[in-house]
C-alpha cells in the first residue's frame, strides 16, 4: 500500500510538473497581456452648463412662447443649441496606446454621449437610407484608429479609421480650448472627424508634414464614390512659436464625384511671455459649381473666415481668454457672423474647471434671420448676448 502511495505521488509531481512547464510556454508562446496594456491611457471628462440668451429667439414652430429657444440657431454649432437650459453637454472617453519606436503598433477611440453628439457626425448614408446621425442620438464614436510606426527613416507615423480633422485652432474637445463655446469659424468653416488614413513625418526637429486620404467631411460612409486627400505642414523653430498650414480638397456634396470643395487653413501660437499668448486662424474654402444663395449655374460658393484669441494668465489656477472672430457665408447663404466671446476659465482643483462666459453675436441684415434663429422677424440685424456658465470634470 505504502508502494502504490508513493508511485501515484510521484506521478502526481510529475503530471503537476508537466502541466507548469506547459503552462509557461502557452504563456510564452501566447499573446502577453502586460504588453497589451502597457501604454494604454484611459482619460476622459464630463461637462455640463447652462446658459441664457438676452435676446430671446424663439425656436422655429415655437410660435413666439419662449419654449425650447435656440440660445444660437445659426447654420450649425457643435453644442450650446438650447437656451435658459441646464445641458449635458458632453461625456467623452479617450482611450489611447500611444505607437512608439519601442511598441509600434498602437490604437485610438474616444466615444461621447451628450448634446455634442448630435452635430457630430451629419453626412453620408447607411444601407438602410437612415442619415449616419439623427438629430436626437446623444451618442456617437468621434474616433477609433489603428496605428502603426512604419520604420522607414525616422518612421513614418500610419494610421487608418475613423479621427478627428487635423484642420482648425480648436479641438472638439471644450476643455482643450481657450473659451468654453467653440468659435463660429470652428463650427461652419471646417469639418469636424475624417474616415480614412494618415501618414506623418518629420522632415526635421522641427517641421513635419501629413498626408490623408479620407471619404470626406464628417461621415461614417461616404455620401459619393469619390475621396478627399489633405495635407499639413507644421513648424515649430521654438518654445514660442508654431504655425500649422492645412488643406482639404475633394467632392463632397451628395451624389457628386466631380465638384471639388477646398479649404485652406493656417494656424498660429505665439507665447510672449508665462502671462500672456496669442493663438490666430485663417480660412479660406470655396466649392466648385455651387450657385448657394446667389443662384447663377456655374457660379462657385466661397466662405472665408478668422479668429484671434487672447489668453492672460493671472495666475496658475485661473487666466482669461478673450476672442474675436468674423466668418462670411455671404456666397452660400447670405449670413456673414462676427462675435466676440470672454471666457474666465478657473480651476478650482486639479479635477474641477468652472467656466462663466459672455458671448455676443453679431448678424448682417442681407438674410432672412427667422431661417437660423427662429426670430419672427425678416430681414433685421438679430444679435444675441449669451451668458453661459461652465462646469468640467477632467480624469
Amino acid at each position: 500500500m505504502k508502494r502504490i502511495g508513493k508511485s501515484g505521488l510521484i506521478v502526481a509531481l510529475l503530471g503537476l510538473a508537466m502541466f507548469i512547464g506547459a503552462n509557461k510556454l502557452a504563456k510564452a508562446e501566447g499573446p502577453n497581456l502586460d504588453s497589451i496594456i502597457e501604454g494604454v491611457n484611459i482619460s476622459g471628462f464630463v461637462t455640463t452648463f447652462y446658459q441664457w440668451n438676452g435676446s430671446e429667439h424663439s425656436s422655429a414652430g415655437d410660435n413666439g412662447n419662449g419654449s425650447g429657444r435656440d440660445a444660437m440657431g445659426f447654420p450649425n454649432f457643435l453644442m450650446f443649441r438650447d437656451d435658459n437650459s441646464f445641458t449635458l453637454e458632453n461625456v467623452e472617453i479617450q482611450v489611447f496606446k500611444e505607437a512608439t519606436e519601442e511598441h509600434p503598433v498602437g490604437f485610438g477611440f474616444v466615444t461621447n454621449y451628450g448634446e455634442i453628439a448630435r452635430n457630430l457626425t451629419f453626412g453620408g448614408r447607411f444601407s438602410n437610407g437612415d442619415n449616419d446621425n439623427n438629430d436626437e442620438d446623444r451618442v456617437t464614436v468621434q474616433q477609433g484608429y489603428v496605428q502603426w510606426i512604419i520604420p522607414v527613416g525616422k518612421g513614418i507615423d500610419f494610421k487608418i479609421g475613423r479621427f478627428a480633422t487635423w484642420i482648425g485652432a480648436e479641438l472638439i474637445e471644450d476643455v482643450d480650448n481657450p473659451n468654453l463655446t467653440h468659435s463660429t469659424n470652428y463650427n461652419n468653416s471646417i469639418p469636424f472627424t475624417h474616415s480614412g488614413l494618415s501618414m506623418g513625418y518629420a522632415l526635421t526637429d522641427t517641421i513635419n508634414i501629413t498626408g490623408y486620404f479620407v471619404n470626406g467631411w464628417d461621415t461614417f460612409t461616404d455620401n459619393n464614390n469619390a475621396k478627399s486627400f489633405g495635407w499639413q505642414i507644421a513648424w515649430a523653430p521654438n518654445d514660442k512659436l508654431s504655425m500649422v498650414l492645412n488643406g482639404i480638397h475633394g467632392p463632397e456634396q451628395a451624389n457628386n464625384n466631380h465638384d471639388d470643395t477646398h479649404l485652406i487653413d493656417w494656424v498660429g501660437t505665439y507665447v510672449v511671455n508665462d502671462k500672456l499668448s496669442f493663438l490666430a486662424n485663417f480660412d479660406y474654402g470655396w466649392t466648385e459649381d455651387n450657385p448657394g444663395i446667389k443662384g447663377n449655374a456655374n457660379s462657385d460658393a466661397h466662405w472665408a473666415g478668422y479668429a484671434l484669441t487672447a489668453i492672460w494668465n493671472f495666475n496658475d489656477w485661473m487666466n482669461l481668454a478673450v476672442r474675436h472672430e468674423y466668418t462670411d457665408y455671404t456666397d452660400e447663404i447670405g449670413l456673414s457672423i462676427w462675435d466676440f466671446t470672454a471666457t474666465l476659465n478657473i480651476r478650482v482643483s486639479e479635477n474641477l474647471l468652472i467656466r462663466p462666459e459672455y458671448r455676443h453675436n453679431g448678424t448682417n441684415d442681407e438674410v432672412d434671420q427667422a431661417a437660423f434663429t427662429g426670430a419672427n422677424t425678416t430681414g433685421s440685424n438679430e444679435d444675441d448676448d449669451i451668458f453661459a456658465i461652465g462646469f468640467s470634470y477632467i480624469f
